[in-house]
């Protein structure tokens, strides 16, 4: 294997490459049993109908009664990694596809719009089994769900025979408390009421965690051996049965994610998908069955070729595989060997700029080292973040070296588009998991794809930039010439990462002055964050002012500049332990709200993906807390746990002193900073002081920096060589950004 990825690092193309195994079907198939696990490369259209239509009911906009949602659409279905999936598109959603309204007219624009297949074929009694991760949006509904419908106007009767999992579901009639914990388990033989019932069934376990659940319901239409009745299973345990209204007409089974009307909450995403792993469908046969009658059994259905399709990628010769052999005829073909065609050149611009060229080899490369370890593609490419970070793929904490030069083109090139900040949050893959130690690779929570580190990048360096009177007065923001130079400094002392003080309510309302800054910082592969904080961002009262506003802001930010202009996330300076009414160092309860504070800020910018950091000083890891529970705790091994990266404030004139305070047990402490940190796989940044301070000289490197300017950059040097065995969990800050520019200056 490290043959293997020796060769193909080197660009050697051998036929020492092992073939590659075949498919695998994931389950055993008869021809009773109807089982599709989603291994071709698009929908089988033998076995599924793709839907084009709406229900769910109407609201009032404006006077008029318009339908609630855009209905399902053949867009939103694909297939990819051997997986079903189903998009919706929520109350946030701005992209090109269209709804389709319950008359069959187009809408105006793609909100609440779902997708939905079903089988061709009808089945009755049987076992129906689907392993899924549903949608963990609230207002989206991630449902399976059997159906029949007829229609006799004459006596006026309506037969809906129908058996349904919805989720997310509610502990009662009353639709209020919804969520992923509970499902909707119901049966209905018509619309009416007395034709119905809904189980309003407690799973027991949040179904929206991220993982793939099986969920299976048993339908016994009954015979001499079986009662009629319905068993609900979830991850094979027996949860619901319902013995009321119990169909016994065929049906076809559908999979679909769409928009109820209220009952399931509010939409507020993007958008959102439901990924389903197989399909198992076992007949039983019973005597009970009743043949299908359904009036309408051809309407509703779009093009099965509208759905989101590719060949394979870097299938250059179309023989349904991408292997070695497809590397070789792209080579072959780029030396301008005779005789060599490319069959599909299409599925070799892996670049996706129109041309074939020594790029798309490259990425051809990359792919093949990753394809030669199955788990990648198994496993980790497509899983959400929380999942690879639950099952040890990943780091939870982000990578923290910079992302610029070869890596930062070689993975543009492949998600065919610019690096965006506030999205695109890179992760080291554990390479023990994968049993990889000759190649490292990164993993993009909002691509949820692998980047080979195919170039070495510098550690990560932040500086805090307040905008107090000399910025204003040297014209940093106002002066695009200053504020290269300034920049400048900062790329001097090998900052990567800013941390730009302003004002929430400001950020919105000088996008221009901001968009500049952070675009002017982007063009160097600098990130740049919202530094807020206030010592008395404590209790849950500041929480409106501390941290939804905060993020809210952020967020409002992003969505009205360009993809180079948009900040990364938050920064926070809230030195809770200066102020004297908490008593910090002496009051349990204080440091209990600390915590509080931080973990639903943690959370609050998770669910806006944003990142945050918390800046704490050394001396945290002395101090522990009590718990709701009762429990004593830690304070900085919580806070590690909680978060992703966390700011020691180490300042110190040496390196030595400075690596003693974050490496070595404090008196009266337990541990070691770097102990918690990389139990709890978070990262800690460094925090060293570059300014005069009344403190006294023994917390900053001002005297020396100031004789020798960039004589902190040596120390930063020695600290990451004496603490290289915390290289995936280091990275460094400097305090702070304005005398870094004066200093630099002074050389000019």
């Amino acid at each position: 294997m490290k043959k293997i990825l020796s060769l193909l690092m080197s660009f050697a193309v051998s036929a020492l490459f092992m073939p590659y195994a075949s498919h695998q079907v994931k389950a055993e198939q008869n021809s009773d049993v109807f089982y599709d696990d989603f291994s071709g490369n698009s929908l089988d259209s033998d076995k599924w109908l793709v839907a084009y239509k709406n229900w769910g009911g109407k609201v009032t906009e404006n006077g008029v009664k318009v339908d609630y949602n855009g209905g399902v659409i053949p867009q939103n279905i694909s297939v990819k990694n051997e997986n079903l999936i189903l998009t919706g598109n929520g109350n946030l959603y701005n992209g090109d596809l269209k709804g389709i309204n319950k008359d069959g007219s187009e809408r105006s624009d793609g909100k609440r719009t779902g997708a939905a297949i079903a089988t061709k074929e009808y089945f009755a009694s049987g076992s129906y089994e689907v392993r899924a991760k549903i949608s963990p949006e609230f207002g989206a509904c991630s449902a399976i769900w059997t159906f029949e419908y007829e229609e006799d106007w004459d006596p006026g009767k309506i037969t809906n025979h129908e058996i349904d999992i919805e989720m997310p579901g509610r502990p009662k009639s009353a639709i209020k408390n919804q969520n992923f914990q509970y499902a909707l388990c119901n049966t209905w033989i018509g619309e009416n009421d007395g034709e119905y019932k809904t189980g309003y069934t407690d799973i027991g376990v949040n179904q929206a965690d991220g993982n793939f659940h099986k969920y299976r319901f048993d339908w016994h239409t009954g015979d001499e051996n079986e009662e009629a009745r319905v068993d609900f299973y979830f991850d094979d345990v027996l949860t619901y049965t319902s013995k009321e209204y119990i169909p016994t007409n065929e049906g076809r089974l559908w999979l679909g994610l769409w928009f109820p009307n209220a009952w399931a909450g509010v939409p507020n995403f993007e958008t959102s998908t439901f990924e389903i792993d197989y399909v198992k469908i076992t007949p039983f046969h019973e005597s009970g069955d009743t043949k299908q009658n359904e009036t309408y059994p051809d309407d509703g259905w779009g093009n099965i070729e509208d759905i989101a399709t590719s060949s394979v990628k870097g299938d250059v010769n179309a023989d349904g595989k991408f292997n070695i052999a497809d590397a070789v005829i792209l080579q072959k073909w780029l030396l301008a060997f005779p005789d060599v065609k490319l069959n599909d050149w299409k599925a070799a611009d892996l670049c996706e700029d129109g041309k074939l060229n020594v790029f798309d080899l490259c990425l051809m490369k990359q792919e093949l080292v990753l394809s030669q370890n199955n788990d990648f593609s198994k496993k980790l490419i497509g899983m959400e973040y929380r999942e690879a970070v639950a099952n040890g793929y990943i780091s939870k904490s982000e990578y923290n070296y910079q992302i610029s030069g070869e890596l930062k083109s070689s993975i543009e090139k492949k998600m065919n588009r610019p690096l965006d900040y506030s999205v695109d949050r890179f992760y080291l893959v554990n390479s023990d998991a994968f049993n990889s130690d000759t190649v490292q690779y990164l993993y993009n929570s909002a691509t949820k794809d692998v980047y080979m580190i195919n170039a070495k990048t510098k550690m990560n360096c932040a500086t805090w930039y307040w905008k107090g009177s000399k910025a204003s007065l040297y014209g940093i923001d106002s002066d695009i010439e200053v504020q290269n130079k300034f920049l400048d400094a900062m790329e001097f002392y090998g900052i990567t990462e800013i941390y730009y003080s302003i004002g929430a309510n400001k950020l919105v309302n000088n996008t221009d002055t901001v968009a500049t800054f952070v675009k002017n910082a982007y063009a160097r592969n600098m990130k740049v964050y919202l530094l807020t904080g206030e010592n008395t961002w404590l209790y849950e009262d500041t929480y409106q002012t501390a941290i939804y506003r905060i993020f809210d802001r952020v967020e409002e930010y992003n969505k009205s500049v360009d993809a180079d202009a948009r900040i990364a996330g938050v920064s926070y300076d809230a030195e809770v332990w200066t102020n004297s009414e908490y008593n910090w160092k002496n009051n349990d309860s204080t440091r209990y709200q600390q915590i509080q504070f931080i973990k639903t800020a943690q959370q609050y910018a998770d669910s806006k993906k944003l990142s945050v950091s918390y800046c704490l000083p050394f001396w945290i890891t002395r101090y522990n807390y009590t718990d709701a529970d009762g429990t004593t705790k830690n304070i900085y091994d919580s806070i590690t746990q909680i978060s992703n990266n966390t700011i020691l404030m180490a300042y110190r004139d040496s390196a030595s002193a400075v690596e003693k305070l974050v490496a070595q047990v404090q008196n009266g402490a337990e541990k070691s900073a770097f102990d918690y940190a990389k139990a709890n796989d978070c990262n800690l940044e460094i925090g060293l002081q570059a300014a005069q301070t009344s403190e006294g000289d023994y917390v900053t490197f001002y005297e020396e920096e100031k004789e020798n300017t960039g004589y902190i950059n040596s120390v930063i040097a020695e600290i990451q060589s004496d603490l290289s065995e915390h290289q995936n969990h280091t990275t460094f800050a400097i305090h702070h950004a304005i005398p870094l520019y004066e200093y630099y200056e002074n050389i000019e």
